[in-house]
């Protein structure tokens, strides 16, 4: 048994573990450098992956991170935010901008 779980930990995924990491400090700098200069999140994920092929960029880490951003830049939430068919999205957020009415783009 691993001592920080209560279960057996299965071998296989060792291999998959290691390639699924959180936002590295690297990744941070370059997100937000491309934040600054306007190129939008699937741009950003598709040159993220360029640049770590060997990590696993996930979509909604990247999304949370510019979005949280966004508050600790200018101190505010949005007071509405209109988003498409994106489920990410749709869970993001109200996870981010807890007082942020979500609205759906038809």
């Amino acid at each position: 048994m691993h001592p920080e779980h209560n279960h057996q930990l299965i071998p296989e995924n060792a291999t998959f573990a290691t390639s699924y990491w959180k936002l590295t400090t690297d990744m941070k700098e370059l997100i937000e450098s491309y934040t600054i200069c306007d190129i939008d999140v699937s741009s950003q994920i598709r040159l993220l992956c360029g640049l770590f092929p060997d990590a696993t960029i996930v979509n909604y880490d990247v999304k949370n991170y510019v979005y949280k951003q966004t508050i600790e830049a200018t101190g505010v939430q949005p007071r509405a935010f209109m988003i498409d068919a994106d489920p990410g999205l749709e869970s993001i957020v109200p996870e981010i901008y807890s007082d942020t009415y979500l609205l759906h783009c038809v």
